[in-house]
């Protein structure tokens, strides 16, 4: 899945292009920064390969070079954002509502340190979350939308575009521009040995 980013601050914005290739539990996630700040003596795109090859997580990057990182692979084995695994336990159902096109059941829970959501629009067919209302101990709003579904393999859906707010200001936007499933991933690929 390739996805492309625009991070909003002030009057800049930066784009960024994340790559993720997945075979059962291996991953490879590729990203660039498209326009970086050239200020800093930086003149081209700068990028990052970070990879879990089924037993440790790596990182290789031009400051660092390839790293082995902690973690046995928990970051890249945690389910998506976007869909609903776990609510917290003080979740309560407020009702329906359609949102962005789709039926879905709103959910309110009250913010723990495990969980910061205080709203959520829950898909009723795929529990997706369509959108995300949460504050912090400052009452800053920060609002996750999730448009523009794309069908996969016939009874899977995943959003093509992401929307996240900070204080009602629009701070990132995410669209998928490709996808590709069962693409015969070779081996080298998910090798750490393999890294640059």
């Amino acid at each position: 899945m390739i996805r492309e980013a625009t991070i909003f601050s002030g009057n800049d914005t930066t784009g960024i292009l994340f790559t993720k290739m997945t075979r059962g539990e291996l991953v490879r996630e590729e990203t660039t920064t498209l326009d970086p700040d050239t200020s800093n003596g930086n003149n081209g795109p700068v990028s990052v390969i970070e990879l879990f090859d089924g037993k440790s997580e790596w990182q290789v990057n031009a400051l660092q070079g390839k790293v082995r990182m902690g973690g046995g692979g928990r970051r890249f084995q945690s389910p998506a954002v976007e869909y609903w695994i776990d609510p917290p336990e003080n979740s309560v159902i407020l009702g329906s509502e359609i949102m962005h096109n789709r039926d879905c059941w709103i959910i309110e829970s009250i913010p723990t340190p495990a969980y910061n959501y205080s709203r959520v629009w829950i898909d009723k067919e795929y529990y997706m979350m369509i959108r995300v209302e949460s504050w912090d101990e400052q009452h800053n709003p920060t609002v996750v939308e999730n448009t523009n579904l794309w069908y996969v393999l016939d009874d899977f859906a995943i959003p093509s575009r992401t929307v996240i707010k900070k204080q009602w200001r629009p701070a990132m936007e995410l669209v998928i521009k490709e996808l590709r499933v069962n693409q015969g991933l070779p081996d080298s690929l998910f090798d750490a040995d393999k890294l640059p």
